[in-house]
């Protein structure tokens, strides 16, 4: 694999006739993203040579190669619901700090989905929570937007910017979106199709899919399984059977970029744990832990496969070492936090933090020995073990006393 290894993305809508598609020079594969009726449905890369050309019949059998099943699954799924006959509120929340240049095309995404008709009423409402800023970039843009509001968080951490967000909202329903990422056109229908069809759940996820793959350290990340959880529609309760340590591995549940929640069910929850996702040091595990706790009170949690964004990954070979430095961190920050706070699920959280160090050293060796079976370093390996390493030993003791004096120095 070179330095630079970019994918020419594409996308497919398998009700319509295939296309030819030529590789452009300097790309290496394709991303090749699927759609049925235009709602998203698949997602997988190709590696190919610069320059070549791919007939409908090839690009076909890649497709059935590599998508049948996901095909099948949205060929079987009943058709979407009509949806409730009143329109449940939602509040878009995005909270961001210092990030004009990347929260816009954010905005621009979500715009044409707020605005599908003529009748000039917006169909969510979105609130910009600007974490701690600097400068008056994100309120000017904000400014610009048809129909945002904008509120300042002053203590710094991304889950005192949540928890505004939620006390600030007016939807009954709260969407939280990175300011790194766009949404897909059929995700709003996506999280309409979910609330219809799961009226009673407490947490909603969906698909995250690369924002583009331009870069080694951005295919490196989605061969390492980026924040794709795949396009199968499931739903998450307390138990699961034939999984002893769910559900403590809650990264399997989505990401925090993507996920909707009831803003009466966060209240009960008693809403972010604002010592995870602090920044530097500990700049993770809040979505993990609001995740745990969620299926800990009873509540369910939808996979919707419909509901899709897109991430812009760090592009740079340092920003993903950081990545997943922050992942293991984040991941062991979380086990410790509610290995205090949860005893009665001790013994589940236990093995899997025993089961999740024993993953990073196999994953590390495998990598020296040049046996791992996804293109993957030793040092990002490395990176994500010494994260954990470090989030098991006290982190987040050490980050309770951080947001403890962040909060005695805002409140004079």
């Amino acid at each position: 694999m070179t330095n630079e290894t970019p994918f020419y993305k594409i996308w497919i809508d398998v009700s319509e006739p295939l296309p030819s598609v030529e590789v452009p020079a300097g790309h290496y594969g394709l991303g090749i993203f699927l759609r049925r009726n235009a709602e998203p449905i698949g997602y997988f890369r190709a590696k190919a040579v610069p320059g070549s050309i791919f007939t409908p019949r090839q690009l076909g059998e890649i497709v059935m190669d590599r998508g049948a099943r996901d095909i099948l699954r949205a060929a079987l799924r009943t058709p979407q619901p009509a949806g409730p006959a009143e329109r449940p509120s939602v509040t878009v929340a995005i909270c961001t700090k210092d990030r004009a240049w990347s929260l816009e095309p954010c905005l621009k995404s979500l715009v044409p989905l707020q605005f599908p008709d003529q009748t000039g009423k917006p169909q969510f409402e979105i609130l910009v929570v600007d974490n701690a800023p600097s400068d008056s970039s994100t309120r000017d843009l904000v400014d610009s937007q048809p129909a945002a509001n904008y509120v300042v968080e002053p203590m710094p951490g991304l889950d005192f910017a949540r928890n505004l967000a939620v006390r600030q909202a007016s939807g009954r329903y709260i969407a939280f979106l990175d300011d790194d990422v766009t949404v897909d056109p059929a995700w709003l229908s996506g999280l309409l199709r979910a609330l219809s069809e799961n009226p009673g759940a407490a947490c909603i996820t969906g698909p995250v899919m690369p924002m583009e793959l331009q870069t080694r350290a951005q295919v490196l990340f989605e061969e390492r399984g980026g924040f794709g959880r795949g396009f199968g529609t499931a739903r998450y309760t307390q138990h699961m059977i034939g999984n002893l340590t769910h559900p403590c591995n809650a990264g399997m549940f989505g990401a925090g970029c993507n996920m909707v929640f009831p803003r009466e069910f966060l209240f009960r929850l008693g809403l972010f744990d604002e010592s995870l996702d602090t920044g530097a040091p500990l700049p993770g595990g809040g979505d993990l832990d609001i995740f745990y706790r969620v299926l800990r009170a009873d509540g369910a949690l939808v996979y919707e496969s419909s509901m899709a964004i897109y991430h812009r990954h760090r592009a740079d070979y340092k920003g993903l070492r950081k990545q997943m430095w922050t992942w293991g961190l984040g991941y062991m920050a979380f086990t410790m936090k509610n290995y205090r706070c949860d005893p009665a699920n001790r013994f589940k959280l236990r093995w899997a933090a025993i089961g999740s160090f024993l993953f990073f050293t196999k994953m590390l060796a495998a990598c020296c020995m040049g046996r791992w079976k996804h293109e993957w370093t030793a040092d990002l390996a490395a990176w994500e073990l010494a994260g954990a390493i470090k989030g098991i030993a006290g982190e987040y003791d050490r980050s309770k006393k951080r947001t403890a004096a962040i909060r005695a120095r805002y409140a004079c």
